[in-house]
């Protein structure tokens, strides 16, 4: 036999095997050179395990040395089962001799505890023994076997696994109290046992086996407590349980309900918790018990369990889901009426208006919405339908009150459902019903509410001219209803006729092509014309003059007369504008003629104007200015007053008005001598009205177009400066980036804008760009030399430290690998340069860049280090070569972490300079974990197996 020498010295010096021996080693780990040459071994096959037992057989033979003869004997026993599972899972075929795979491990087992009573073994062997009769499927046996392991060894290593394995047995044998007790054992082991939530399990089943059903239902209960303790209690998921422990929760979940059911039902479910005291669970076993009846098609009996957890625990929840599921169940079982009473009851109690929605979080308040507005809808509809069925007058007024109180209460419910905003057409449709049914109900004023938002909030909405026109009626209605109810004209209906004017213009400005505009319009006219409002009614004249399509004759007749009156009614004697206007508008002249009068009409308009500004009215003046372009735009002096209109809207800070009548000036007199100063103010104009990117392009038009260098230079920074408050950050950039290459000087903007560009780069993650200004930055302080300011030393500081940061970048990257000399060249290299970077960095003076800087190169000899400890080891060392190669590579490593400690010690130097910021704090921390690793080394040593075993 090959290994039968090997074996047998094995055996005989197993113990010396594990002693430690003196192994010389090399003075430094600089003398492996990082590369460990392996052994030149010869490979030997594992032998089989047919080899491994007829070995083991050849030594039993020579063995003389009855305790080597027992162990021989117990390897032997070992090696059989394994063989028999072995052959059982190849499928090998049985001996004829034999009845299963497993004859001769149990034949073996059976003569060791026979001829070694006491074994210290003995324990094993019976469970060995055990195990390999359950394998070989003689179950009564196993179950013989395992009691006279409890009995021999009351507190054995198995004694859990013996107990349930036992009760398993009892429970399969429908010995169910034994079976019990059995699991009762388990349980007394503790929850830590692995087998406690299934001895529960088992127990509770074997107590129902045995009808003792209050038993059981504790035992389920304990079961539940131990699986869900952990578990939200208001919304549990059992499919996000462990498989195994879903499982139990669900089959005691199933028990249970079937013991309730034998009972009565909810009613005994509500008792047994009230006197356990309830659980945060409980909602599960109402579930599972409805569920129970459903399955059955007891459909009521299933909604009531529901009815009865949403009515006992109102607040919970669970409690609406199980409403909704109730009335489900109704639906199912064809109890529509059920179903009906039980959605008015849903709405009343979890309505926007129940007691319960506004005290909910936003999350319990959308889980449900949407059956809480289906179920608003139908009984809306249903209501507003059978109002419109109805033929009698007062009963159809108080059937679109009730409709109108459903809907409501819907369009409510659905606008919360769209984020409190009226977007949705479903929640318009069912709004225009709900101001139909108020109307309809004669609630005129409520339904002016719901109609004009609709008309006047919603440019999307189909029917919102219908309901503007509505809006008109309802005050119409009323106003008649108040005017028959009071015989004289009370400030509720002064108000009212206020409200409904102002209702009609933004009728008439809002739906100017709908039909009945005008119309509305010649109203609000002969209205105003009444009320001698003549102002008011001369715009609406003219407003209804200027109508596309035009107005009939007998409609622009009696505008121009209302114009006419009304000046008259005024005062406004301004007697040759007046002349002008009218004969300009009713006669046909020649083109002379209109030409001489449109220049006096202008003049006479213009003087006007500078009356005005005598007098302190600039504001007046402008108008009487623009008058002059409106009505005699072609006239000689318009020039002079366009120019005159912008610099007093621009004393007025009227900057809108005076940017388009300036950009209109350049364009219409650009040959003025004036235009030329035009570009610049309008730059400032659009400074002091805040419109960005429009002052952002005129200051860049002057940084190309004017004539004086500096003012070219600061109107490319300020071109800049407005792009970047307009929020275009491409242009601002662009010319950020412009003005860093042109101007140099002066040296304390130009920093700022190179910082300004890396900051802008950092945002858009362009970080070689970014880097650029940077260094940028970091060449601008250099060649200050004496020149140089706190501010751009802070800002080169800065930017070293980045580039510092990428080094080190670099440098933690690189991972020590084999061939170990040469990816520690590659990680030495790198390290030079971060430690060089991060120096330089520290070289500014900055101290906050130079206590990180400190910090920084201490993390990397750290991280060094660290990389030495955690570097690929060679392959083919035995365990006594790794064990010295890992002091080695401690031995090396080691220095580095002192100098980190060095370094950190340092840096905490700087509380003495005052300055006791983030990175010397760290450097306190950091310290804390290095010291002990430098003055309280453990030698460790591993002691080696005997590896027969």
């Amino acid at each position: 036999m090959p290994y039968l020498s090997l074996l047998f010295a094995l055996f005989l010096t197993g113990c010396s095997l594990s002693s430690e021996q003196p192994v010389e080693k090399p003075s430094t780990l600089a003398d492996l050179s990082f590369s460990v040459e392996p052994a030149v071994i010869s490979v030997i096959q594992p032998p089989s395990l047919s080899q491994l037992k007829a070995d083991y057989q050849a030594l039993l033979t020579l063995s003389q040395d009855p305790k080597l003869t027992e162990q021989l004997r117990y390897r032997l026993a070992e090696l059989e089962l394994m063989q028999n599972e072995f052959d059982q899972e190849q499928g090998r075929k049985i001996p004829s001799d034999d009845f299963g795979y497993y004859d001769q491990a149990i034949k073996s087992y059976q003569k060791l505890i026979q001829s070694y009573p006491n074994s210290e073994h003995r324990e094993h062997l019976l469970y060995q023994q055990a195990k390999a009769f359950e394998l070989q499927g003689k179950t009564d046996k196993s179950f013989t076997v395992l009691g006279q392991l409890i009995s021999d060894f009351p507190n054995s290593i198995y004694a859990v696994e013996l107990y349930f394995r036992r009760g398993e047995v009892l429970f399969n044998q429908k010995l169910f109290d034994e079976a019990a007790q059995s699991y009762a054992a388990v349980i007394n082991f503790g929850v830590q046992s692995p087998y406690y939530q299934s001895a529960l399990y088992m127990r509770a089943w074997s107590e129902f086996k045995l009808e003792d059903h209050t038993r059981a239902l504790h035992s389920f209960t304990q079961l539940l407590d131990a699986s869900l303790s952990t578990v939200d209690g208001n919304n549990i998921v059992l499919a996000k349980l462990p498989k195994s422990q879903r499982e139990l929760v669900k089959g005691a979940l199933k028990v249970m309900s079937l013991i309730f059911s034998y009972q009565q039902g909810e009613t005994t479910l509500a008792q047994y918790f009230d006197s356990q005291s309830n659980r945060h669970y409980e909602y599960l076993n109402y579930q599972a018990l409805a569920d129970l009846y459903l399955e059955k098609k007891r459909f009521n009996d299933s909604a009531q369990v529901l009815g009865a957890f949403a009515n006992r625990y109102a607040v919970h929840q669970q409690a609406p889901a199980f409403m909704i599921k109730q009335i489900e169940v109704y639906t199912q079982g064809k109890s529509s009426r059920l179903a009906t009473q039980q959605k008015l009851n849903f709405v009343t109690r979890y309505g926007l208006k129940g007691p319960y929605f506004s005290n909910w979080a936003v999350a319990e308040q959308l889980e449900i919405r949407d059956d809480l507005q289906q179920f608003l809808t139908q009984i809306a509809y249903k209501q507003y339908r059978n109002a419109q069925k109805q033929t009698e007058a007062r009963v159809q007024k108080i059937a679109f009150a009730k409709a109108a109180n459903w809907l409501a209460e819907l369009a409510e419910t659905m606008v919360f459902n769209v984020n409190n905003r009226m977007s949705d057409d479903n929640v318009k449709e069912v709004s225009f019903l709900l101001a139909e049914s108020l109307f309809a109900s004669e609630q005129y004023i409520k339904a002016i509410a719901v109609y004009a938002p609709l008309a006047y909030e919603n440019t999307d909405y189909k029917n919102r001219a219908e309901a503007g026109y509505a809006t008109l009626l309802s005050y119409k209605k009323h106003l008649n209803l108040l005017v028959d109810n009071h015989s004289e004209m009370s400030g509720e209906v002064q108000s009212l006729m206020v409200e409904q004017e102002l209702s009609a213009k933004k009728f008439i400005k809002t739906f100017a092509s709908d039909v009945r505009a005008l119309a509305v319009l010649d109203n609000v006219m002969t209205k105003q014309f009444d009320e001698k409002r003549y102002i008011e009614a001369i715009k609406s004249a003219k407003q209804l003059l200027t109508w596309v399509p035009k107005a009939e004759q007998k409609q622009q007749l009696s505008a121009h007369l209302i114009i006419a009156h009304g000046l008259f009614n005024t005062n406004d004697f301004q007697a040759s504008e007046q002349a002008y206007s009218q004969v300009l508008s009713l006669y046909s002249l020649s083109d002379e003629r209109i030409k001489i009068l449109e220049e006096n009409l202008a003049a006479s308009i213009y003087k006007q104007a500078e009356t005005k500004l005598e007098l302190g009215m600039t504001a007046q003046a402008i108008q009487l200015m623009l008058a002059v372009i409106d009505k005699v735009p072609n006239a000689s002096i318009r020039s002079v007053a366009q120019y005159n209109i912008v610099q007093y809207l621009y004393q007025l800070k009227q900057f809108e008005q005076a940017d388009f009548w300036l950009n209109d000036y350049q364009t219409r007199f650009s040959l003025d001598a004036k235009s030329k100063d035009i570009t610049a103010q309008l730059a400032d104009i659009y400074v002091q009205d805040e419109r960005w990117l429009l002052a952002a392009k005129k200051y860049y038009q002057l940084s190309k177009q004017d004539s004086d260098p500096q003012t070219r230079r600061k109107s490319l920074y300020l071109s800049a400066q407005y792009f970047e408050k307009g929020s275009n950050q491409d242009q601002a950039r662009l010319k950020y980036r412009e003005y860093a290459h042109a101007y140099e000087q002066p040296f304390d903007l130009a920093i700022e804008v190179r910082f300004k560009l890396s900051e802008i780069y950092l945002k858009t993650n362009e970080h070689s760009k970014r880097r650029f200004w940077l260094n940028k930055l970091i060449q601008a302080d250099k060649n200050a030399g004496e020149h140089s300011t706190e501010r751009s030393t802070y800002l080169a500081a800065m930017s070293s430290e980045v580039f510092a940061k990428d080094a080190q970048y670099i440098f933690n990257r690189i991972k020590l690998t084999l061939p170990l000399k040469k990816s520690l060249k590659r990680k030495k290299l790198s390290l030079q340069k971060a430690l060089k970077a991060y120096q330089k960095t520290a070289s500014y003076g900055v101290a906050q860049f130079s206590t990180l800087a400190s910090y920084q190169i201490a993390k990397i000899y750290t991280q060094l280090a660290t990389d030495l400890f955690k570097s690929q080891r060679p392959k083919g060392l035995d365990e006594l070569a790794l064990e010295q190669y890992n002091i080695l590579l401690e031995e090396q490593a080691y220095p580095f972490e002192d100098k980190a400690i060095l370094i950190h010690e340092s840096n905490i130097k700087h509380i003495e300079q005052g300055i006791y910021d983030t990175w010397v704090k760290r450097s306190f921390t950091d310290l804390a974990d290095l010291m002990p690793g430098r003055y309280n080394k453990v030698e460790l040593t591993e002691s080696k197996q005997n590896v027969i075993f």
